[in-house]
Formats: C-alpha cells, sequence, structure tokens
C-alpha cells in the first residue's frame, strides 16, 4: 500500500518554494517600487506653463506650423537653439519646480522653417 505524503513535509516543501520564489523576485519587486516612486515624484516636480495641457500637446504633429504649436500650448517656458543642430529652435515647455531635481521634460522641435522637425517627452534623471 502507498502512503501518501505527511502534510507536514508538503507544507515545508511550499514554504521552502515560496521563500525561494521570494527571494528571486525581490529585486524586481524593489527596482518596480523604486521606479514608480521616481517617475511620481519627477511629475509632480515639473512646472508647465499655464495653457499648456498634454491632451494639447497630443495634437501636434511633425509638420505643424510653429504659430499653431503656439495657439495649442501658449508660449513656451523657454526658447532656445543648438549649436550641434543649426536653425533649429527649442521651444521648452517645462522645467523643474525645485532646482537639481527630476521633472517632466517636454519640449518642440521647430525647424529651419519653422515648422515642427519632432517632439520631445522623458522624465530627467
Amino acid at each position: 500500500m502507498k502512503q501518501r505524503p505527511h502534510w507536514g513535509d508538503l507544507w515545508s516543501k511550499f514554504f521552502a518554494l515560496l521563500v525561494i520564489v521570494g527571494v528571486l523576485a525581490l529585486p524586481h519587486v524593489i527596482g518596480f517600487l523604486t521606479m514608480a516612486s521616481h517617475d511620481s515624484l519627477a511629475r509632480f516636480n515639473t512646472r508647465y506653463p499655464p495653457k499648456f495641457s498634454f491632451e494639447r500637446f497630443a495634437q501636434i504633429q511633425s509638420g505643424d506650423s510653429g504659430q499653431r504649436v503656439i495657439e495649442l500650448l501658449g508660449e513656451p517656458l523657454s526658447r532656445s537653439n543648438s549649436a550641434y543642430r543649426p536653425g533649429v529652435e527649442f521651444l521648452t515647455y517645462s522645467e523643474p519646480k525645485e532646482e537639481k531635481s527630476d521633472f517632466r521634460s517636454v519640449t518642440i522641435e521647430l525647424a529651419n522653417d519653422g515648422n515642427v522637425a519632432g517632439m520631445i517627452d522623458y522624465l530627467t534623471d
């Protein structure tokens, strides 16, 4: 007659498996929680111009005129040019509320012709 395993043996094996899975998953859980808190803090720490919204930002497409960008988003917080990309103007629509802290960077690139060449939206590190 075949003996069934004792419940104590099954529970100890289950507990051991649970501990192993937990130890292997712990770095991933910590990384996820750290990333999620970083993203939330960066978004909270961002200042935008009064007329700016992500719904309006999503309406902008490559090739749109710079005038349309201003009509949709309002005046940017700053404008700049780059020595590395002559003729390109950057319209910056975000900045950190506190110096030296992460924030959500939102910028529109205008080409030589004054039309949208690109849209940049990312969380800084």
